[in-house]
């Protein structure tokens, strides 16, 4: 399910695209369990900022969805263990970054 944005826009309704979000969840799910890489979430925020860039979607937005989605795949023990701050840190920065880069 896409998040919707509290944004008057008609262009901020359903981002990301489902294709977008189902990608973003499976990435952010394998990384959790083993058998992802940072770097496959981050060429996902990749689509993710090219969507939002083209769909002229605030960076904001865009951090609501990527972070919905990390604690969507994280239990309560996990979510607040050192390691996994720094590596949400470390994703957050990359959103960031990708979203303006080619700006």
């Amino acid at each position: 399910m896409t998040a919707t944005t509290n944004s008057p826009d008609p262009a901020a309704e359903h981002f990301p695209s489902q294709e977008v979000h189902d990608a973003l969840r499976i990435a952010v799910g394998k990384l959790f369990v083993g058998v992802g890489s940072e770097e496959d979430v981050c060429a996902v925020l990749e689509r993710l900022a090219v969507e939002a860039r083209a769909r002229h979607i605030r960076v904001e937005a865009m951090l609501i969805v990527f972070k919905t989605v990390w604690l969507a795949q994280t239990d309560g023990e996990l979510r607040h263990s050192a390691a996994r701050t720094r590596l949400l840190s470390r994703l957050v920065s990359t959103c960031i970054d990708r979203y303006y880069a080619d700006r």
